[in-house]
């Protein structure tokens, strides 16, 4: 039977009230910022973040980018940052996927209605991957209302491995709408009601995500002799602009194919496609596809398929190349 795929969000004071644009998203993508209130140790349950409706207005691959306004676009600037952990509420994910979009202040959602300024359709939209401590952050403008509904921002949060979707919103502390919501009112999104804090003329909020998906064990470590299980580990650094290095480990000799994707399926590159012995392997990739030419900035997955006599191994993991 498998997991439900739910989350729960665990919302916290805004750890970036000095900061500016510039520094705020360089630290939500970079750093470790965005501190809990409370060591996670302490606490004694480990929720999940519960899901939320998809709405009628998700589009598909929208551009990589942390600033999802248009510099002119009306409404309060707003800045959010967190983390993506795996289901233990501890173990940060590196190289999730979070996919954020939006109404403008008018109600408006881009790629469906006429509200794109600058000939952008994917305006108030956008996807990034979490760094090595699974934090994100981005900026854009404070939703506005539609319909019935509060304000909010959506969500679809994918696990390094592609194994686990998450869909949900988060919604605002002292929004009147809430009430009336039937998304909103759950019982389910209350810890997705996060405070929002005023600096200046920006306002500050912070929403971490608690993702199904399972704290990988078992991994090996290259002071060992030899490995025992067959491994594909995140690739440093991430994001990257030049080369990453891609690292994996074999407990015996084996034939092993090393790929890279676009996130449409398309191959790109083959970095390996040979034999061999068991032990720690790396590979670098400067981000050129099969005819040395330089692809384009976006998410890329990358692929380990190796069988020996012990058996078959398949792992995908997600990487950000930005030029």
């Amino acid at each position: 039977m498998s997991k439900k795929q739910t989350v729960l969000i665990k919302s916290h004071t805004p750890a970036f009230r000095s900061l500016n644009r510039r520094d705020f998203l360089k630290i939500g993508l970079m750093g470790s910022a965005a501190a809990l209130m409370f060591p996670r140790s302490l606490l004694a349950d480990c929720e999940l973040t519960t899901s939320d409706v998809v709405g009628p207005f998700y589009s598909e691959n929208p551009p990589v980018r942390t600033i999802l306004a248009a510099p002119e676009e009306p409404g309060q600037r707003m800045f959010i940052s967190g983390k993506v952990f795996a289901d233990d509420c501890e173990t940060p994910l590196g190289g999730a996927i979070v996919d954020i979009w939006h109404a403008n202040d008018a109600g408006c959602y881009s790629v469906f209605e006429q509200c794109t300024p600058n000939d952008d359709p994917y305006n108030l939209r956008g996807q990034m991957l979490t760094n090595e401590n699974g934090e994100y952050a981005f900026e854009s403008i404070r939703p506005g209302y539609y319909g019935s509904r509060p304000q909010h921002f959506h969500y679809r949060v994918v696990s390094p491995d592609g194994g686990t979707i998450l869909t949900t919103q988060i919604y605002f502390e002292g929004d009147p709408v809430i009430p009336n919501d039937p998304f909103a009112s759950s019982p389910d999104a209350a810890a997705r009601i996060i405070p929002v804090s005023t600096q200046g003329d920006n306002e500050y909020g912070t929403f971490d995500v608690n993702l199904d998906a399972a704290v990988v064990t078992g991994m090996d470590d290259q002071h060992g002799t030899e490995p025992e299980l067959f491994a594909l580990h995140q690739n440093y650094p991430n994001p990257f602009n030049g080369e990453t290095i891609i690292r994996y480990s074999l407990p015996q000799t084996s034939r092993v194919q090393l790929s890279i994707y676009d996130t449409a399926g398309r191959e790109v590159n083959r970095l390996v496609d040979r034999s061999e012995s068991a032990g720690f392997h790396q590979i670098n990739w400067g981000g050129q596809n099969i005819n040395g030419r330089a692809v384009a900035s976006g998410i890329y997955l990358y692929r380990l398929q190796a069988e020996s006599t012990v058996g078959r191994f398949n792992k995908v993991r997600q990487m950000l190349y930005m030029k």
